[in-house]
């Protein structure tokens, strides 16, 4: 679950609370997009989930996936927009092969999805070793990319001023993984009693007794854990 930034109106708030409801659709939806690029790679990702009972990014406390449902598709949700970029790097924590990113310019008044900017230097996805660029700005509508993030050198590159100067439009990404520790800590709660696992595990329904205390900026992660 994510901690949210402090000082949020009520409206704000409750806006927030409701997108919860619609999560299981979500965690439903990135399980068919991966099935429908890599039915080995979805595989792969039940496994591992299965393997630590770990819970679906869309679940609101710690239990294993329901045996019920289909789809088993990844821990964790990683967020951001605006003018985002990073070194060139290998995400070495990530536990599953294959990573699934979606990627959209966006209006900052509601995030509806937007026609692309396009612009001379472009803002891109670039495979350093592989001397390939994604350019966000040439692609027109959202993008869906599907790359091995632990063992591919890879980073986003800077956006130009007509995309960061922009005053209705942003670039939003997130991507979709299954943490080492996340997993490393659900092969730890396999030996605990569930009592005990409620005792070190924040859930939705713990988070806003937190709010005020932590997460000066927005973050997305599976869980928040007691230090």
């Amino acid at each position: 679950v994510y901690s949210r930034k402090p000082g949020l109106t009520p409206h704000q708030i409750e806006t927030d609370n409701n997108q919860w409801i619609k999560l299981h659709q979500y965690d439903k939806f990135v399980y068919s997009r991966i099935s429908h690029f890599s039915k080995l790679a979805a595989n792969e990702n039940q496994s591992l989930m299965e393997a630590a009972k770990l819970p679906n990014f869309s679940q609101l406390k710690w239990t294993s996936a329901n045996p019920k449902e289909e789809f088993k598709s990844f821990t964790n949700v990683i967020v951001t927009q605006d003018g985002f970029f990073n070194k060139p790097h290998k995400d070495l924590n990530d536990l599953n092969a294959w990573t699934y990113g979606i990627f959209s310019f966006v209006s900052k008044k509601d995030f509806h999805p937007l026609p692309t900017v396009f612009t001379p230097s472009g803002h891109g996805l670039h495979f350093p070793e592989l001397k390939m660029e994604i350019n966000f700005s040439k692609k027109p509508g959202i993008m869906e990319i599907l790359w091995k993030t632990s063992t591919m050198v890879h980073h986003t590159t800077k956006p130009p001023p007509e995309i960061i100067n922009h005053k209705e439009m942003t670039h939003f990404g997130c991507s979709f993984q299954i943490n080492h520790k996340l997993f490393n800590l659900g092969d730890k709660f396999l030996k605990m009693k569930p009592t005990k696992i409620n005792l070190k595990v924040n859930g939705y329904f713990q988070r806003n007794m937190q709010d005020q205390k932590r997460a000066k900026k927005y973050y997305l992660q599976i869980f928040l854990f007691h230090q």
